[in-house]
């Protein structure tokens, strides 16, 4: 991978091989290209490490990443539908939370919407 900066540079020695799995995982949606392409890095949480990079953020391509890496116990994700899908057929068994961000973003617009609403009244 072309090295610049601003950008993680993810070495084939870094990502996991078929078959291994991460007890607690992190899957995080990012923009190849803003407004057009999205991926997802998948990140070991207990190293805190990117250990793999999907091309999509779809569904299909993330169920396919959790079978053939079993074994998560803890899924780390935000609220997207595919990743929810994803979770539901190939991890059922997998206790997902949301990440930081996404509380701090969700609690935020509660806030928000809470004021407007009582600074009206």
């Amino acid at each position: 991978m072309e090295d610049l900066p601003g950008r993680m540079a993810l070495e084939a020695s870094d990502c996991l091989a078929p078959g291994f799995s991460l007890l607690a995982a992190a899957f995080v949606e990012f923009a190849f290209r803003k407004g057009c392409t999205y991926g997802t890095v998948l990140v070991d949480v207990e190293a805190g490490r990117a250990v793999d990079v999907l091309p999509d953020r779809t569904s299909e391509t993330f169920a396919s990443w959790l079978t053939e890496h079993p074994g998560a116990e803890i899924i780390c994700r935000d609220r997207a539908t595919a990743y929810t899908k994803a979770v539901r057929e190939a991890a059922p068994h997998a206790l997902e939370v949301a990440d930081r961000w996404h509380l701090l973003q969700n609690l935020s617009a509660a806030v928000e919407k809470t004021f407007a609403r009582t600074s009206t009244q």
